[in-house]
């Protein structure tokens, strides 16, 4: 199923629920997350997913729809896909081995953003025929 992007604004207490649905599809459920929005004065991207993977603990950042068009204009925001993203860094945590900026780096992001599109992709066309 292919994602196509779709403007997706949430408020907080919907993304907390969210986040505990995504977490027992992603296996995650025994994750200490705490979900945040978050201006964009600390965040430059969509989320960000601060981890701790022996510790099973994140904080899941999400950027404020307020200030989404000064960080990513042109495109939708959708906060459901960012929150999946996130938790998939929590899910892949132990395979960051590798410094930030290089091509390891933006080859797990690259896979990261193709499963979450996939996801809810699969989770919003659920009759989807196989042929």
């Amino acid at each position: 199923m292919k994602y196509f992007p779709k403007e997706c604004i949430l408020p907080l207490e919907e993304l907390k629920v969210l986040c505990e649905e995504w977490k027992k599809v992603l296996g995650l459920e025994n994750w200490e997350t705490s979900v945040v929005i978050q201006r964009d004065h600390n965040l430059d991207s969509a989320g960000r997913c601060d981890w701790q993977n022996g510790g099973q603990k994140a904080v899941i950042r999400i950027l404020d729809h307020i200030d989404w068009e000064k960080v990513h204009n042109g495109f939708k925001q959708d906060m459901e896909k960012t929150l999946i993203h996130e938790l998939l860094h929590c899910k892949f945590g132990i395979l960051d081995s590798y410094e930030v900026d290089t091509v390891e780096d933006a080859l797990h992001e690259q896979i990261i953003d193709t499963l979450a599109n996939a996801l809810v992709g699969l989770k919003r066309e659920p009759n989807v025929d196989n042929e």
